[in-house]
């Protein structure tokens, strides 16, 4: 087989595995906990406060998910995108705690 086929058959298979990859990837949200998503998956603490100002706190408001959810999700998505202080959540808790949902 000549190597420009190869090449040809190499990129084409690289183009297919990237189609089919980022299709699967749209809409894949941050799951809060099972049944419960939010709208994307935060890459930035900047996108975290976000989320946690439109989405998670107003599902503790409707009770679809309880504080204590809140905060475990704010954890672990500080920990994963390696940010300071994992393990706090003053942030969230003053928010709760003004609103009455502590």
């Amino acid at each position: 087989m000549p190597q420009i086929s190869r090449r040809f058959w190499t990129l084409l298979l690289a183009g297919l595995a990237t189609l089919t990859l980022v299709p699967s990837q749209i809409g894949n949200g941050a799951e809060v906990k099972p049944g419960v998503k939010l709208s994307s998956q935060p890459s930035n603490s900047t996108e975290l406060t976000k989320l946690r100002d439109s989405e998670l706190i107003p599902l503790v408001e409707k009770g679809k998910i309880t504080s204590a959810e809140a905060r475990a999700f704010m954890r672990t998505q500080k920990k994963r995108l390696g940010m300071a202080n994992p393990n706090k959540t003053k942030a969230l808790d003053q928010i709760l705690k003004q609103k009455g949902l502590n």
